[in-house]
């Protein structure tokens, strides 16, 4: 809000004031949902994870154009991002997924792979868009889910030299802006 207001020169209109009414609505929202108990936001986890795989899917074919991406849907009054959702609910999906999981099961690889799959169905979709910034940071977040679950850490050296290996040609699919 400040840096919003020092670029108005010193005026809360055209930027601030709004800001900061978002802002409000925002943190007044984030206390509401707080209060929620936890049981109700991990039997909600699933339905919210395949309800935002499909915006993003929905998304690639009928999302607004900008730019020469497809990140927004126009839904008349409002537009939004579900790749934005998708920060939050791959987090709550990914932590029932786990608390779920017998311990001993964390490292056999289908309690790697489901994880695995969780993440890159998302941020494949939202990297289609193109939208690069954003499935990295889906693919750091489920990364680091599957380490505070307890993966073990050889998982994570091959995946490193996959990546290692396939990086010249992941180069070549980027754009030049990126």
């Amino acid at each position: 809000v400040a840096a919003l207001y020092s670029v108005a020169g010193g005026a809360m209109e055209p930027w601030a004031a709004a800001h900061l009414g978002r802002l409000t609505l925002g943190i007044a929202l984030a206390l509401a949902l707080s209060l929620v108990a936890l049981r109700f936001w991990m039997g909600l986890s699933y339905l919210a994870y395949a309800t935002v795989v499909v915006l993003l899917g929905v998304v690639l074919f009928q999302g607004a154009l900008v730019a020469g991406a497809r990140r927004w849907l126009d839904l008349g009054a409002f537009t939004f991002q579900p790749s934005e959702l998708m920060k939050i609910v791959l987090v709550l999906a990914l932590a029932r997924f786990y608390q779920a999981l017998p311990p001993r099961r964390l490292s056999h690889p289908i309690g790697v792979a489901v994880p695995v799959l969780m993440i890159l169905v998302p941020a494949i979709l939202v990297a289609r868009q193109p939208d690069l910034g954003t499935a990295l940071i889906l693919v750091a977040v489920g990364l680091a889910m599957m380490m505070l679950a307890g993966v073990n850490l050889l998982y994570f050296g091959a995946a490193l030299a996959a990546v290692a290996v396939a990086a010249p040609q992941l180069w070549q699919q980027l754009h030049d802006y990126q």
